[in-house]
């Protein structure tokens, strides 16, 4: 069976991570990278989708979003972003920036972005990730990961199913892995029909 995968979505991410700012005060890279693997862990396990998306290696602190992480290692290392894509039509350097005289360089917001690419749902699992975990050093919060099933029946360095994301999570919703394996066969099914189609009138 295929690994459930999705399309990391980039102004989600800085959405999520100005919300999160914002309720928690600035923070490190690490920090934010256990954050948002709880937060997408939360989303998932409730909906059946995840709020970014991201690809999840399993990292000796835990798991890690790696599309997440980069963005982060850009800010830390130069003090802004220097990448492309662009969010609404400026870098996204316009929303973080970090303090880089610090050894550990916590991250804060520049200029809030705004949130209206955040569903109902999706600021809640953010008010609720605030609330219960957004107090907590990183220490503890990679203590916490490495009790989760994606980080113990995953290899090192090696990519997170999402059919895992629910196992031991006691307020995931039954049978919520398997439904979103359901509907990304369906969308993959329509997709090569659609396309399948294209092709035959193209002829």
């Amino acid at each position: 069976m295929p690994m459930l995968q999705y399309q990391f979505d980039l102004e989600k991410f800085v959405a999520a991570l100005a919300y999160l700012i914002k309720k928690c005060g600035p923070m490190t890279k690490l920090k934010i990278a256990k954050l948002l693997y709880l937060l997408d862990r939360r989303h998932f396990n409730l909906h059946g989708r995840p709020v970014l998306g991201d690809r999840y290696i399993r990292m000796d602190l835990g798991p890690a979003p790696s599309l997440s992480v980069n963005l982060l290692n850009e800010l830390e290392e130069e003090g802004k972003f220097k990448i492309s894509p662009k969010c609404e039509g400026k870098t996204i350097s316009r929303f973080f920036k970090a303090d880089a005289t610090k050894k550990y360089p916590p991250i804060s917001l520049r200029e809030e972005p705004s949130y209206e690419v955040l569903s109902e749902s999706e600021i809640e699992a953010l008010d609720w990730l605030a609330a219960k975990y957004g107090d907590k050093e990183a220490s503890a919060l990679v203590d916490i990961t490495h009790g989760h099933s994606t980080w113990r029946e995953t290899e090192p360095m090696q990519e997170i199913d999402y059919r895992l994301f629910p196992k031991g999570d006691a307020d995931a919703v039954q049978g919520i892995a398997e439904l979103a394996s359901i509907q990304q066969q369906e969308i993959s099914e329509l997709g090569k029909a659609l396309s399948l189609g294209f092709f035959a009138r193209g002829a």
